[in-house]
């Protein structure tokens, strides 16, 4: 099986340069961008028994995130998992009931991963769409969202009919 570090080798390759195009900044697995009124959180978590990862967002004010317990983390140290879960998302799951799991369990090989790693780039599209809707659990704008106007935008990203 495939390290973590061999798929996120892949990854920084193929999908972090398309991400510092869209505004993001960051390392590891870790990104953000500040915006002048929020900051959007972008990660990639791997399971923690190896050979798979989820995409999580976040979204918060532009000064950082206080949590419950009164601790403020100012922005250069946020992430998705500091976020309660109205303001996080696993890509995919708060619209269609389902996390979108990338699996690399089973790759053979640097090849295989950039296939896999290819996979993950129409889904920026989308996590920029939630971003900029703000379509969060905790969000109004999420509440009133219509789930067919999602699905529809989905699939007009992966060309389903």
């Amino acid at each position: 099986m495939p390290t973590r570090n061999e798929m996120l080798t892949a990854l920084r390759r193929i999908v972090f340069p398309r991400l510092r195009e869209l505004g993001f900044k960051g390392s590891s697995n870790n990104f953000r961008r500040c915006l002048p009124d929020r900051i959007d959180l972008f990660t990639f978590q791997f399971n923690s028994y190896g050979g798979s990862f989820v995409i999580e967002l976040g979204q918060c004010d532009a000064g950082g995130y206080t949590t419950d317990w009164g601790e403020h983390i100012t922005p250069d140290k946020l992430q998705p998992a500091y976020l309660d879960m109205d303001h996080r998302v696993r890509l995919l799951h708060a619209y269609l009931g389902t996390d979108q799991w990338f699996e690399y369990e089973d790759a053979n090989g640097a090849e295989e991963l950039d296939r896999i790693a290819q996979s993950v780039l129409p889904y920026l599209e989308i996590a920029d769409r939630i971003f900029r809707d703000s379509l969060f659990p905790g969000n109004q704008a999420l509440k009133t969202f219509r789930k067919e106007r999602y699905i529809a935008a989905i699939k007009g990203v992966f060309h389903l009919k």
